[in-house]
């Protein structure tokens, strides 16, 4: 008897580590290379959600939900230009 089997692959834009070590990478990047950057990882993530099953719309999507939360990250100020956190005391401060 054969069964056909349903994975549920976890949203990158619901993996932490990922949208943060996105968002401290590009937090050191300016013009060109930021973009590149973004580029290239934005490809990367495609490619492996539709390696993974996912069609390339879907897969598409979910690299737009992955530019939110990178973006909501970049825009919270938790990473300084060094890529550390910086957290929500010390920018009160400034």
């Amino acid at each position: 008897m054969s069964r056909s089997a349903s994975i549920a692959v976890f949203p990158a834009s619901r993996q932490r580590n990922l949208v943060q070590d996105i968002a401290r990478q590009l937090s050191t990047l300016h013009g060109v290379s930021a973009l590149t950057f973004w580029k290239d990882t934005a490809r990367d993530l495609v490619a492996l959600a539709v390696q993974r099953g996912s069609s390339e719309p879907e897969a598409r999507d979910e690299v737009r939900r992955v530019f939110s939360a990178v973006q909501a990250e970049l825009q919270a100020g938790l990473w300084s230009a060094t890529g550390s956190s910086a957290g929500i005391e010390e920018r009160a401060r400034l």
